[in-house]
C-alpha cells in the first residue's frame, strides 16, 4: 500500500484524452490554479504539517487531498492543476 494520502483520479480530469483509467496523484503533485480547470474542488479541512498545510477539499462528493504553503478557509473554492515540478 502507500503511505500517507493519495487521490485516485480519473485521467481525463487532467488531460485532453477521453478516458476512463484511473491514475494516482499525491497531494504534493496538485497546486492551485489561477485559471479555471475540470478540477474545481471545494477545501473542508486544513492539517499544518510542519513546511505546508495538507488541504482535505471535495471533489464531487470524493475527498481529494493536496498541499499549500498556507491555510485556506473552509468552504472556500479553487481550481487544481497538476505541477510541473516536483
Amino acid at each position: 500500500g502507500f503511505f500517507g494520502e493519495a487521490n485516485l483520479l480519473s485521467k481525463s480530469l487532467i488531460s485532453s484524452e477521453v478516458s476512463s483509467e484511473e491514475i494516482i496523484i499525491f497531494p504534493h503533485q496538485l497546486k492551485i490554479s489561477e485559471e479555471k480547470t475540470k478540477l474545481e474542488v471545494t477545501v473542508k479541512k486544513c492539517y499544518f504539517k510542519g513546511s505546508h498545510y495538507l488541504i482535505e477539499a471535495d471533489f464531487k462528493g470524493k475527498v481529494l487531498f493536496f498541499n499549500h504553503a498556507f491555510s485556506l478557509k473552509k468552504d472556500e473554492r479553487c481550481y487544481l492543476k497538476i505541477s510541473e515540478t516536483p
